[in-house]
């Protein structure tokens, strides 16, 4: 039987005026074109053997943690990603 395909969701959490907001997309181009309007470039892909199977090719973004596993929610796999402050916040 040949696997099923992973249909991935992308999610960047970050602070604005204050609040902590996600900005999602199922599509990865227009996720991509987001956060280069928000000067977090894409800069390459996850290679870490450390992470786990769904975060291996995921992108990197430039001044943002992640590729993070963020669950499966309706089917989708979701990659998160997080701005400085969020992640000091969501790592207390």
């Amino acid at each position: 039987m040949a696997p099923i395909p992973t249909k991935y969701g992308f999610k960047f959490v970050h602070m604005s005026n204050g609040r902590m907001v996600a900005t999602t997309s199922t599509d990865l181009v227009t996720f991509a074109t987001v956060m280069a309007a928000l000067n977090h470039e894409k800069t390459g892909h996850s290679q870490a053997r450390a992470h786990r199977a769904e975060l291996q090719g995921q992108p990197s973004f430039r001044g943002v943690a992640g590729p993070m596993y963020d669950g499966v929610k309706e089917g989708v796999t979701w990659i998160r990603y997080e701005d400085s402050e969020t992640n000091d916040i969501m790592s207390r």
